[in-house]
């Protein structure tokens, strides 16, 4: 096996035959700064073609039309917020189920006779009851706080009762929380989730909800998310730059949680589901961390990083 001194020269050398794709593909496997500088050059010289799978230039950030001014918040692309029927289903979903688990815990205190069937009922009751707060307390959030979020083409917008603010998707620069399909019958889905976003650290909006809008709605700013940031993230790390997802780092000899370290080389896929993150190892064939969704920030964006770092 050759040492990386004897791949940096093999790569110089095609770098001297002009064969600059062929040096690439040596590269971008090297796990050092200098084969990073020369990355860099090579894009600079020859930047690799679109239709070539493997490019980077594939992994480039979308070209979109530049924002006039500060203050231009693009088409409007989409509006969630209050649906009155909707409004009204959930509300007379949770008075139902309110109502019913009242009776069932009741007729469960009541009845002595039969322990089992008094449990039961208790049982069967409390759970109906929680429901219901779930459709209420979703109800008094939509009406109360979440009034409208607006999608526009560079950013999102809240109207809520403390006012209305602006925020560009360059300023969104991270997201956590997690989504689950509690139920789906091809009519009607039913989804719990919450998703926080924020610039660095600091928190600037939340959305919760249980209908498709709410899946939507985060879909689309997770998407927009990794598009605006990805390309820089990608050039910071080729620089030698540290990448936070935290409780997760990206550092230049690979992954880093805790104490514990997974080399790019033992690196063996990442999966993100509606509620974990998984990442591979290749040395044994099982998962080197294993986390619930709302523990990672950012978890597509590390997952769309990685992927281009390993072209895995």
């Amino acid at each position: 096996m050759l040492t990386t001194r004897e791949y940096m020269e093999e790569a110089r050398d095609l770098i001297a035959q002009k064969r600059y794709d062929d040096a690439r593909e040596i590269l971008v496997d090297i796990d050092h700064p200098v084969a990073r500088k020369w990355l860099d050059k090579l894009d600079e010289i020859d930047p690799p073609l679109l239709d070539d799978p493997f490019a980077e230039a594939q992994e480039a950030e979308p070209v979109r039309p530049k924002r006039k001014s500060p203050t231009d918040k693009g088409e409007l692309l989409g509006v969630f917020g209050i649906n009155i029927f909707e409004f009204i289903r959930r509300l007379i979903y949770g008075l139902f189920f309110g109502v019913v688990a009242g009776f069932m815990m009741s007729a469960g205190v009541s009845n002595k006779n039969e322990e089992a069937i008094r449990l039961a009922l208790i049982l069967a009751g409390a759970g109906l009851l929680i429901l219901a707060l779930g459709f209420l307390g979703n109800v008094a959030y939509t009406f109360l706080i979440d009034r409208k979020t607006l999608i526009h083409e560079y950013g999102v917008e809240r109207k809520t009762r403390k006012g209305l603010q602006f925020y560009s998707f360059e300023q969104i620069n991270a997201v956590q929380g997690y989504l689950t399909v509690m139920y789906t019958n091809g009519i009607t889905t039913v989804i719990i989730g919450s998703f926080k976003f924020f610039h660095d650290d600091t928190p600037l909006f939340a959305v919760y909800g249980m209908d498709r809008g709410f899946s939507q709605l985060s879909g689309y700013v997770i998407q927009k998310i990794e598009e605006t940031h990805k390309s820089r993230l990608l050039k910071e790390y080729r620089s030698g730059k540290t990448l936070h997802f935290k409780p997760i780092e990206l550092r230049p000899d690979g992954l880093h949680y805790d104490k514990k370290h997974l080399t790019l080389a033992d690196f063996d896929g990442m999966e993100v589901d509606s509620d974990s993150v998984k990442i591979g190892n290749k040395k044994t064939g099982r998962a080197w961390k294993r986390y619930h969704l709302s523990a990672v920030r950012n978890p597509w964006l590390l997952e769309a990083i990685l992927n281009s770092v390993t072209k895995y």
